[in-house]
């Protein structure tokens, strides 16, 4: 047994207000198992969270600063692209930088709680509202693809808030409601508990998970076979970018989402955990990556506020071909999820 008891203070009084019984349960499992208030830091691996996190963090930031221009909000995917950075710069905070944090200090929960519950516990509702906003971005660039003409009648005007709207208000009503997941820094990973041994998670946790990449990956493969059709002859280079980028991205989110719903339930070896951490990282951060890479436009506008002159005139692409055409018009190589 341990003397651990939770700090009293506006923030626990709120965040129990919000998730009744949860503070009481985690306080039990705190005191059951002392091993929790005595942990060592791990130096290499919060060196590398925090790195990691930071990096993308900037890029990320970079990339959305230059995405506020008029020239990419006119375009509908990129507002839906701006919706999704922020969400992935969240959930870069639960992903990367908090666990950094808690690894290089060697604490857990039963002895930093405040910081768990209100930034950790944002793990899943981030991730939850990030697969559903791919989802309104996959089935946008499907519109573009097939029906261009239906996009504007679709996502124009104000009807995009109801495509970023809907799944950004799921990821807040999960993180007021639902059972918050806890960092556990000797296995580097979240689960819902204080203690992984006596962890529940909630059915929605897996429901959502797995149904999530599994719908993101097929939409992927709809808004690609629709690309095929476009080009009856040969893949252009744009559309062969596109590829990559969409089933890189759901691939990643798709392994990501079932390893860590196979974490709550299996003792898994830690390689398999790190993987799942590393996946739920690249699926936050990869966007950014895939902006400088192969996005001209949005990197030629990165370089600009970096100092860096170009002597070429940033242009947006179009669907089909590699056509150079006016900004105005929508763009495939913006890193379709």
């Amino acid at each position: 047994m341990s003397n651990f008891t939770m700090p009293n203070g506006i923030l626990v009084e709120l965040f129990d207000y919000f998730h009744p019984e949860i503070l009481d349960t985690c306080e039990i499992q705190c005191q059951l198992n002392p091993a929790l208030m005595r942990l060592e830091p791990n130096i290499p691996r919060g060196l590398y969270f925090t790195i990691v996190g930071t990096t993308y963090e900037c890029l990320y930031f970079l990339c959305l600063i230059a995405m506020c221009q008029k020239k990419f909000m006119k375009i509908i995917c990129y507002r839906i692209l701006f919706i999704i950075g922020i969400f992935d710069m969240l959930g870069l905070v639960a992903s990367s930088l908090l666990p950094g944090y808690l690894l290089l200090s060697g604490r857990s929960f039963c002895q930093s709680p405040i910081l768990n519950m209100w930034i950790g516990s944002w793990a899943f509702p981030g991730w939850a509202a990030y697969t559903a906003l791919s989802i309104s971005l996959a089935i946008n660039r499907i519109v573009d693809s097939t029906w261009p003409n239906k996009q504007e009648q679709l996502f124009g005007g104000l009807k995009i808030i109801w495509w970023t709207g809907i799944p950004a208000s799921y990821g807040l009503i999960l993180y007021l409601k639902l059972s918050p997941m806890l960092y556990h820094v000797p296995t580097a990973s979240y689960y819902f508990g204080a203690d992984p041994a006596k962890a529940q998670a909630p059915p929605l946790y897996p429901v959502n998970n797995m149904a999530a990449a599994v719908l993101v990956l097929m939409l992927n493969i709809l808004m690609l076979r629709a690309m095929f059709r476009i080009s009856h002859t040969a893949l252009t280079n744009t559309q062969r970018v596109i590829m990559i980028q969409c089933l890189g991205i759901s691939t990643t989110g798709m392994c990501g989402g079932w390893l860590y719903v196979a974490m709550q339930w299996i003792v898994m070896p830690q390689f398999m955990v790190t993987a799942a951490n590393l996946l739920w990282q690249l699926a936050n951060g990869s966007l950014a990556i895939f902006y400088i890479l192969v996005n001209k436009s949005m990197r030629g506008e990165v370089m600009k506020l970096l100092g860096v002159s170009s002597c070429r005139r940033p242009t947006i692409y179009t669907t089909a071909s590699d056509q150079k055409i006016p900004t105005l018009q929508s763009n495939p190589d913006m890193g379709s999820a």
